[in-house]
C-alpha cells in the first residue's frame, strides 16, 4: 500500500482516480478473467454484522458480449456459470494501481431477461457465510472440558475452510457440553455459540475471503482503525447521531443457568466516567444474556464483556457518509470526534465516486 494511495483514501488528496474491477474465479480459486458489468445498474456491497450472511452484493448486471469484443479474458453473461464461479471485487486506485479486495461472493441468484440486443444477467451474490448457514447433516457435540479453540477449528474444517490461522487462540474450555442437532441447527449457529462463551465476536469472512474468529475489543480502549470527524472527508449533512443513554444498560450479566453447583454469573459494569454509568446516574440498567456452557468465572466475565462490546444497546448511535474507503472490513473500531464506535454495518456503491455509508455504535466520550 503506497503513501499516495493512503492519502487519497484519507481525503488528503482532493481529486483521485479510481475504478472497480470484478475478478471472476473458479471453485478452486483460480482467476479466470475480469467480469464485464453494466455500471448503470449501480452494484452495491452491504456488510451487516447483524445478519447471518454478513456480506451481500446486489445490483450486479452482466451484459451480453458485444460482437466487436473477442477478448476471452473478459466474461460476459453467456460465459457465467453461477454454480462454479465466484466474484471478487477489487477497488483500484490510480496511478499506483493499488488494489483493495472487497470480499469473495457466490452467486445466489442470476436471472436473465430477453431483449432485442441480447440477454443480460441480473445477479445477487452472498459471501462465504452461506456455506456455514446450512442445516447440519449430522449432530455435532463437544464435551465439557473441550478447548473452545479446538471446537472452532473442527467446525471450520468440517465446513470446508482449510485456512484456520485467523481463529484467535484461547485457553478457555467448555464448562458444559455443546451440541448442534442435525436438521435443526446450523454450523454458523454452533460457532456463534462457541464464540459467545469465550468473549469472541461472531465469526465472519474478511475482505480477502479469510475466515476470522477473534476476541471482542473494549470499544473505548481499542485503537481505532479510522479517524473521522467534522474536519475530515465526511459528507456534510449526512451525519446522524442519537443518544440512548436514558435506556441503555450500564451493567451486563452473563449467566449460565446450567452450571452444576450454582448459576455461574459474570458481570461487566460501565466505567464510572461513562455518562450513563451507575456512578453518574445512581440508576442501575441491567442487560442479562444466558450462555450455557461457561467454563468458569473468567469465562463468564469475558462473555459479559463481549455482550457489552457487541450490544446494540449502547450509549450512542452514529451514521454518516464518506467517499469510498475500501479498507473498511468487519467490526472495525473508528474514532469520530474523539468518541470511539464499533462499525456494525456499511454499504458501498461499486463505482468511481461511489458513496460509502457507515452505521456505528458507540460507548461514551472517554
Amino acid at each position: 500500500m503506497s503513501i499516495a494511495s493512503v492519502d487519497q483514501l484519507n481525503g488528503l488528496v482532493p481529486l483521485r482516480e479510481e475504478t472497480v474491477r470484478f475478478d471472476i474465479h473458479n471453485a478452486a480459486g483460480t482467476k479466470l478473467g475480469v467480469l464485464a458489468v453494466d455500471s448503470s445498474a449501480r452494484a452495491r456491497i452491504t456488510n451487516d454484522t447483524g445478519r447471518s450472511i454478513r456480506r451481500t452484493l446486489e445490483g450486479l448486471r452482466i451484459p451480453p458480449r458485444p460482437l466487436h469484443d473477442q477478448d476471452t479474458t473478459r466474461y460476459y453473461a453467456a460465459e457465467i456459470n453461477a454454480l462454479t464461479q465466484n466474484v471478487r471485487p477489487q477497488w483500484i486506485l490510480e496511478p499506483s494501481g493499488d488494489a483493495y479486495p472487497l470480499g469473495v461472493f457466490y452467486f445466489a441468484d442470476a436471472s436473465s431477461s430477453s431483449h432485442t440486443w441480447g440477454e443480460p444477467l441480473d445477479c445477487s451474490l452472498v459471501d462465504r457465510c452461506v456455506d456455514l448457514d446450512q442445516p447440519l447433516e449430522t449432530t455435532v457435540g463437544y464435551p465439557t472440558g473441550t478447548l473452545v479453540h479446538t471446537a472452532l477449528v473442527a467446525e471450520a474444517i468440517a465446513a470446508g475452510i482449510t485456512d484456520t490461522t485467523l481463529i484467535q487462540a484461547s485457553s478457555l474450555v467448555l464448562g458444559e457440553p455443546v451440541a448442534g442437532a442435525a436438521g435443526r441447527d446450523t454450523r454458523l449457529r454452533v460457532m456463534e455459540q462457541l464464540c459467545a462463551k469465550i468473549g469472541f465476536l461472531a465469526p465472519y469472512f474478511d475482505n480477502s475471503g479469510n475466515f476470522v474468529c477473534r476476541a471482542a475489543e473494549v470499544v473505548e480502549t481499542a485503537i481505532p482503525k479510522f479517524d473521522y470527524g467534522l474536519n475530515t472527508n465526511v459528507i456534510m449533512g449526512s451525519i446522524l447521531q442519537s443518544d440512548d443513554s436514558l435506556s441503555s444498560p450500564n451493567r451486563w450479566i452473563a449467566l449460565d443457568p446450567a452450571a452444576v453447583l450454582a448459576p455461574l454469573v459474570g458481570r461487566f459494569d460501565l466505567p464510572a466516567v461513562a455518562p450513563n454509568s451507575f456512578a453518574n446516574t445512581a440508576r442501575r440498567r441491567t442487560r442479562v444474556v444466558e450462555i450455557v456452557g461457561l467454563a468458569d468465572q473468567a469465562a463468564a466475565h469475558a462473555a459479559a464483556q463481549a455482550a457489552y462490546a457487541t450490544s446494540g444497546a449502547t450509549f450512542s448511535w452514529l451514521s454518516f457518509q464518506t467517499p469510498a474507503d475500501p479498507r473498511h472490513d468487519t467490526f472495525d473500531i473508528i474514532d469520530f470526534n474523539d468518541v470511539h464506535y464499533r462499525e456494525i454495518a456499511w454499504s458501498l456503491d461499486l463505482a468511481a465516486g461511489g458513496l460509502h455509508r457507515h452505521d456505528c455504535r458507540g460507548t461514551y466520550n472517554s
